[in-house]
């Protein structure tokens, strides 16, 4: 079949051709946003799941909902060394300046909140950055160098500001787990107040499993702040829709077998199946896909998987970290105890905890109880037991 046709889209954040297995959620976000807008925000909503379910997608869509019920939308993607303070800052800056014409800029409390947004910037602007301002500072707010208490200044301005203009601020941030803690705390804080307040201003954020106890860790009422909203694979009719639509869409078929042997292969998570459909048309002659086609496709499938997906992360480990994997994958399916992993490793408890803590901190495990690791990336398991990456036991105690 032709190449140029294929209607799958393999990628990350790429959206599929058919959003299948999320309609509620939609739906329950969509009228989330609109409440926010009308001046009865809710609580803030975070997409909580393993790489490739779609969280991306799905906060895309979330942040288009928002902008079609009237809110302002700011997307960011959380990183360790580029979310600062002052980028953060600049966000809100770039929402007030969509709130309202640009004759409403220079009065009532946009202008405060924009004067409030300078103050953060010039308090927490890196050392060195000569920054071009164009309000002027507000003295005694958002200038305490408590990056809390001046957020909660930020936010609060930002959303008094929306409300006046009878409009809404939505943050998008994806990888939220990300976050550096102090700029997540102030976060929690900005927004918790304005859910005080009843200000129109929330966030919705998407991140690995860990976030939930990233969020606790650094304030515990987060929990009430934000709903944790889990994502996982398709079930089987939800995946069927996802692989079979976009292909009978341009005439073409799959027959029951090779629905079955792209289900089992895939298990259901939306970008395995991007990644089979996208392989299998483009290897297929047509007009009906077979379970052969499928096979013949396999190596493919699997090779660019385990150049690009699974490859390009294991780039990222040290030779320890890949051998702290490793053993975990050969224990079976998981999730596995530490202590297993350890005695695979002849290692103690102790000595390999470090390794788990940076592992955990790249994003490549997560708890998923106490004492217990799970892959946060699907079918890495498989894809260790077939590398050429070997277990090493240590020797020393």
């Amino acid at each position: 079949m032709n190449p140029a046709e294929n209607p799958y889209n393999p990628g990350a954040g790429t959206p599929p051709p058919e959003l299948t297995g999320r309609d509620g959620l939609i739906e329950q976000f969509g009228s989330t946003a609109k409440r926010l807008v009308r001046g009865m925000p809710g609580q803030s909503t975070v997409l909580v799941g393993l790489r490739g379910v779609g969280k991306t997608v799905l906060l895309n869509v979330f942040e288009a909902q928002a902008t079609a019920a009237g809110a302002v939308t700011e997307h960011l993607e959380a990183d360790q060394d580029t979310l600062t303070p002052d980028v953060l800052a600049r966000r809100m800056r770039s929402a007030l300046y969509k709130l309202a014409p640009q004759e409403s800029w220079g009065r009532g409390a946009l202008a405060v909140a924009l004067r409030v947004v300078a103050s953060v910037r010039v308090t927490f602007a890196p050392r060195g950055v000569t920054l071009g301002l164009d309000a002027e500072p507000l003295s005694g707010t958002g200038d305490s160098g408590d990056l809390r208490e001046d957020f909660v200044d930020l936010f609060v301005s930002v959303g008094q500001a929306a409300r006046e203009h009878k409009r809404g601020v939505v943050l998008a941030i994806d990888e939220l787990q990300n976050l550096p803690d102090d700029v997540f705390r102030a976060l929690i804080m900005g927004l918790h107040r304005c859910s005080q307040l009843k200000l129109p201003v929330m966030a919705v954020g998407a991140g690995l499993p860990t976030i939930k106890g990233k969020a606790g860790d650094v304030k515990t009422y987060a929990e009430r702040l934000f709903q944790f909203l889990e994502i996982g694979s398709l079930d089987t009719s939800d995946a069927t829709r996802a692989l079979i639509v976009p292909a009978e869409q341009s005439g073409i078929r799959f027959d029951e077998r090779a629905v079955d042997e792209i289900l089992a292969r895939s298990q259901g998570y939306p970008y395995f199946l991007q990644e089979w459909g996208f392989g299998v048309w483009n290897s297929a002659a047509g007009p009906i896909i077979s379970h052969k086609d499928v096979m013949l496709a396999d190596r493919g499938v699997q090779t660019k998987l385990d150049a690009s997906f699974f490859g390009v992360r294991m780039g990222r480990l040290t030779a320890q970290e890949r051998q702290y994997l490793r053993a975990m994958a050969d224990l079976g399916s998981g999730p596995y105890r530490s202590s297993d992993i350890a005695t695979a490793l002849g290692m103690t408890l102790q000595r390999a905890a470090p390794i788990r803590g940076r592992l955990m901190g790249k994003g490549m495990i997560w708890s998923s109880d106490y004492g217990e690791t799970a892959f946060s990336v699907p079918l890495f398991a498989e894809y260790l037991r077939r590398s050429v990456i070997e277990p090493t036991r240590s020797t020393k105690p």
